[in-house]
Formats: structure tokens, C-alpha cells, sequence
């Protein structure tokens, strides 16, 4: 049996994942109260001002791309996540993403659905290589 990770802004795009993988990530609708994410959960460092023409709070209209330099847009859009039935992800699920997207993702201006897309294509091969 596979879990799904719903992901931001309705996007047609999941995770399919291993039912191992879904077991890890609590995906299970009994969980759907997990916590968000914090600016102190971050792994990396970023810059937090805004900059002319950006706003923090539209992340889905300001941002058509995600810039990964950028700390509200990432905890944003790594709080955007969502899980099998619409359940909010753990912590560690969103830091695997931020880690992800911060070592492994080359685009210089991806768009939140190449994002989406990449995760999903590259999920299952990355999170067990997450290092913290």
C-alpha cells in the first residue's frame, strides 16, 4: 500500500511513497495535528528580509518560483505540505524536504511545481540519506 504527500497550493502532484516510508512520516489521519514548522527547525541558513516586490505572506501568488535562499518563503512553503488525507507532516518530514531542496536540487529558479515535481521524483532515493 503506497502513502501520498498532498503537497502545496492543491498541486495535482504526490509522493508516492513505500508503505515503510509512510509508516516513518506518520501519514496516518489520527496524526493530522503535527506540529509547524519554526524558523529554529531550519537546518540552513537564510536571509530574512524582504525584498522589493516580494511579500512573505503570498507565497503563492508573490512567488511563482521558490526561492531556496529566502527563509519565509522556504518555511512557507515546507509548512505548506501536506500529507495522505489532507494531515499535517511532521517536523523531520519538512526538514528532509528543506535538506532535499537545499544539497540535492539544482534549479536556479524553480517554480513551486518543478519543486513539487522534483521532491516527488526524488523522495524515495534522498530520505534515507538525510543526515540529521
Amino acid at each position: 500500500m503506497l502513502g501520498v504527500i498532498w503537497l502545496p497550493h492543491n498541486i495535482a502532484h504526490a509522493l508516492a511513497l513505500r508503505q515503510a516510508d509512510a509508516t516513518a512520516l506518520a501519514l496516518d489521519a489520527k496524526e493530522a495535528t503535527m506540529p509547524q514548522m519554526k524558523r529554529s527547525d531550519l537546518h540552513y541558513d537564510y536571509k530574512w528580509t524582504v525584498t522589493e516586490g516580494d511579500n512573505p505572506k503570498l507565497i503563492g501568488v508573490d512567488a511563482r518560483h521558490l526561492s531556496r535562499n529566502e527563509g519565509y518563503e522556504m518555511l512557507l512553503y515546507l509548512n505548506s505540505l501536506k500529507g495522505k488525507d489532507n494531515a499535517d507532516l511532521p517536523i523531520r518530514s519538512r526538514q528532509v524536504v528543506e535538506w532535499m531542496l537545499k544539497e540535492h536540487f539544482s534549479s536556479t529558479a524553480p517554480s513551486q511545481t518543478t519543486v513539487t515535481h522534483w521532491v516527488s521524483q526524488n523522495w524515495e532515493r534522498l530520505v534515507n540519506q538525510y543526515p540529521w
